[in-house]
């Protein structure tokens, strides 16, 4: 016999984020793919992370509307979803619940396993994301195919902004600022370029044999050096040569923050490693509403003012009737409960009628005990004519005309009632008043010389 297999206990959330808390909040799925878009959806969970859910699953039969009905209690406002078609990958970032909707062809993309491979000196994940990143949109004053698209500029730059938390920077601690993303418009191809780094500060200004000392938490090997002097001034393990020690990336802390040597009021060199991952997007259209509505932006489509007229008018009927059947349905549902209650009210008065006529019937007159007695009484009145005296009492018993009403419902209870209330009439002394009556009788006819007293001799059998 197989082991049983023990339930699991539901997992209680710890910490469950607010959802009126201003905070915005984002669900990565994907529709269709193979293992390539599957990995590329776990690389934006993380670059959208904290404020993601990391281990959100996806089963074939779930829809765009479960996750929008389960946007609302978490608090998610935006929605990115990676769809694999025959022309190719396409990027849907929607604002929930109403919209609008960006749609960009993916171009070209790279995971962040592939690109580590690339990377001479990789970051592995920690404490970086912990925290959400900044967002640096680049050279789109420029616009999109010129300065004629003044609506697709605003709407990508408010898409990109409000899928990131704010900063306030009076109140920004450093140590917080551990990532960046960097949206980088390009108006020659018409695209545009993400990228995800680490933030990295170290001391500037101090020989690779200082710096070594500073990250070290033991003392170095100076076994090769003659004194100390020689190991500083010598490089240590190391060369001198620093890329990050240019004078362009050197800033001055106005915070303490994480690594040795990073002191406020001191300077520091500012280093960005890519984590990941590396995409390349084409806008194609904008749509008004959640995947769907009016077209606001389209790339590749272009509509006169008549045509765009026609389409607001024919959106503006559809949506009428559209109405008009919510309110029919409304209506049919209220009538349909309406009538239920009534059906309900109807039914419990004849359930109350039905028990109050049981109760009325539960002694009738049973014609058969009607028989009984008159023959009781016959069978009394020959006894007087043929002896010449009152019979005894319990001879003819007299039985009451009105009996209680028995039901044949079939039910074991009410049989196996009936037969212990026969029994006990027999136990009483129904069958002692039959054999002392038989006797009486006897004795009575004999006295008076009747035949029925005499008794018959027995026959002979026959051998």
């Amino acid at each position: 016999m197989g082991r049983r297999k023990k339930k699991k206990d539901t997992v209680k959330i710890k910490n469950a984020p607010d959802p009126n808390d201003g905070v915005p909040r984002s669900f990565v799925i994907h529709q269709k793919g193979g293992p390539e878009v599957e990995q590329l959806v776990g690389d934006l969970r993380s670059m959208m992370a904290p404020n993601t859910a990391l281990k959100l699953k996806v089963k074939k039969k779930n829809v765009l509307k479960d996750f929008v009905h389960m946007a609302g209690p978490f608090g998610v406002t935006h929605m990115m979803v990676l769809n694999q078609t025959d022309t190719g990958l396409n990027l849907r970032i929607a604002r929930l619940p109403r919209g609008p909707t960006l749609t960009f062809r993916v171009a070209s993309f790279c995971n962040t396993k592939n690109l580590i491979r690339s990377l001479p000196n990789p970051k592995s994940p920690g404490a970086q994301f912990l925290y959400s990143p900044l967002v640096v949109c680049n050279n789109f004053a420029a616009g999109i195919e010129g300065d004629k698209e003044d609506l697709a500029k605003r709407m990508l730059i408010t898409t990109f902004q409000n899928m990131f938390p704010s900063v306030n920077v009076s109140a920004i601690q450093l140590k917080q600022l551990r990532r960046t993303v960097l949206f980088q418009n390009d108006p020659e191809t018409d695209s545009i370029h993400l990228r995800h780094y680490e933030i990295g500060v170290r001391p500037a200004g101090l020989a690779k044999s200082v710096k070594g000392l500073l990250r070290k938490n033991t003392a170095p090997n100076l076994s090769k050096f003659a004194d100390i002097s020689d190991y500083i001034l010598g490089g240590g393990d190391g060369y001198e040569s620093d890329a990050s020690d240019i004078g362009e990336d050197k800033v001055t802390l106005p915070q303490t923050m994480q690594g040795a040597g990073n002191k406020a009021s001191s300077q520091s060199a500012v280093k960005l490693t890519e984590l990941g991952p590396r995409m390349e997007l084409k806008l194609l259209k904008i749509e008004e509403g959640f995947c769907e509505g009016h077209v606001l932006w389209n790339k590749n489509v272009t509509k006169t003012p008549a045509e765009v007229e026609a389409l607001n008018k024919k959106r503006a009927a559809a949506r009428r009737l559209k109405d008009a059947r919510r309110a029919e349905q409304a209506k049919n549902v209220e009538r349909k409960k309406e009538a239920k209650r009534l059906n309900k009210i109807k039914s419990i008065k004849g359930q109350k009628k039905d028990k109050k006529d049981t109760q009325e019937d539960d002694f009738v007159e049973n014609p058969e005990s009607e028989i009984k007695a008159e023959d009781s009484e016959d069978d009394a009145q020959y006894y007087r004519d043929e002896v010449g005296e009152e019979p005894d009492a319990d001879l003819f018993p007299k039985r009451s005309k009105r009996t209680k009403k028995t039901f044949n419902s079939g039910n074991s209870k009410d049989r196996n009632s009936k037969d212990r209330n026969s029994k006990d009439r027999n136990t009483k002394g129904g069958k002692d008043g039959y054999t002392k009556g038989i006797n009486n009788k006897r004795k009575t006819a004999a006295a008076s010389g009747n035949k029925q007293g005499e008794q018959r001799p027995r026959k002979k059998r026959k051998n």
